[in-house]
């Protein structure tokens, strides 16, 4: 089987899983900037992407149309998100993935982790907080926020590796 990691990273999180996955990979596993290169070169994709705010729908659109390509691959996710995630978090990135599959894959699952959330979004939540101080909404998104502070950390990149070595069936 030939192993190919394409990502779209632009604050180096899923960058950084990447890199972190090509330990568990075998050695000419190609890896790809989808800003670079859209192109698929393998029967194994690890396809990874960063969600940017709090609207969990949003895939990024350079990801959906690769997916849409990647027909008779079999396929792994990794995403990251400004807080931390759960599992109705990850159904509902899945949710938002799924339609945009080949039908001819065999889809293996979703890597979620927290990744330091943008200052955009942190700002703009104080200053709703500022204006309304008893937004409970803001207050609980923004407490998430804080949590994603310095991730993804060692403990995400030793999970999202034994999740590969678990769904892609490798030696551990």
């Amino acid at each position: 089987m030939q192993y190919q990691i394409s990502y779209l990273s632009p604050n180096g999180y899923a960058e950084t899983l990447a890199n972190a996955f090509c330990r568990v990979l075998p050695q000419d596993t190609y890896v790809s900037d989808l800003e670079e290169d859209g192109t698929a070169y393998a029967d194994v994709q690890l396809v990874g992407f960063e969600m940017g705010g709090t609207k969990l729908d949003a895939i990024p659109f350079k990801v959906l149309e690769y997916l849409e390509e990647l027909d008779g691959t079999m396929i792994v996710l990794f995403a990251t998100v400004p807080f931390q995630p759960n599992e109705a978090v990850r159904n509902k990135i899945n949710n938002s993935v799924i339609p945009f599959l080949p039908d001819e894959c065999d889809y293996r699952g979703l890597y979620l982790c927290a990744a330091q959330p943008p200052e955009s979004l942190v700002r703009d939540l104080r200053n709703v907080i500022a204006v309304q101080p008893d937004n409970t909404r803001a207050k609980h998104w923004l407490d998430q926020c804080e949590k994603a502070n310095g991730h993804p950390d060692a403990e995400d990149l030793k999970k999202g590796c034994l999740f590969m070595r678990h769904v892609l069936e490798l030696d551990i």
